[in-house]
């Protein structure tokens, strides 16, 4: 969803219909134990193993990109409405609606189509542009990401019964740029929105 990050390209009356069952529920005004406010953006390097950032916002970074290796985890074996969610893909723990229903919407779709996705996922490149921890009704960290592409991975999806290669209609010509919303709720840090600007190609 990203990541990807991030196809969120599912029919809308499916999404629609998942994200009003899903799960999740909405911010309030709970806050973290830290009422440090930055609001210039911080140091990210090319990859997250060597990130430089902000300490306060490094909760939420962390949490982005486990949502984005457990949604990649869910995309390679895409669990079924009502199934049992493999642990290593439960994307829903680093997650808030509208985000949580996208992506379940999204997978749903892909195990109905028996399709999955295979080899590498491109690389998250998070980088911070706001920290407020005083933010009502929630604190808040605001992300974009330009991953680095996967052709293998972001071009094509494969049917499970076959494995014949499928192609993705709604892959682009170059990664996206992702704003990404992170916010603090329920005792921890979750991904709550991410947009994907069309009109924004990484490195454009």
């Amino acid at each position: 969803m990203e990541q990807r990050r991030w196809p969120l390209l599912v029919p809308v009356a499916l999404a629609a219909v998942l994200v009003g069952c899903s799960s999740g529920s909405q911010p309030n005004t709970q806050t973290p134990s830290t009422s440090t406010l930055t609001s210039s953006p911080s140091m990210t390097p090319s990859s997250p193993a060597s990130a430089k950032v902000d300490p306060a916002a490094q909760p939420a970074v962390d949490a982005y990109l486990k949502f984005t290796e457990t949604a990649n985890n869910a995309e390679r074996k895409p669990h079924q409405l009502g199934q049992a969610i493999d642990p290593a893909a439960d994307y829903g723990k680093y997650s808030f609606d509208p985000v949580r229903g996208q992506e379940n919407a999204y997978i749903l779709y892909l195990s109905q189509q028996g399709w999955v996705r295979r080899g590498t996922p491109p690389t998250p490149r998070p980088q911070v542009t706001s920290v407020d921890l005083a933010a009502k009704p929630y604190p808040s960290v605001s992300l974009t990401n330009c991953p680095i592409r996967s052709l293998g991975w972001e071009q094509t999806y494969y049917d499970v019964k076959t494995g014949n290669p499928t192609p993705d209609p709604y892959a682009t010509q170059a990664p996206l740029t992702l704003n990404v919303q992170v916010i603090y709720y329920e005792g921890h840090w979750g991904v709550y929105k991410i947009d994907r600007l069309k009109d924004k190609p990484c490195g454009a």
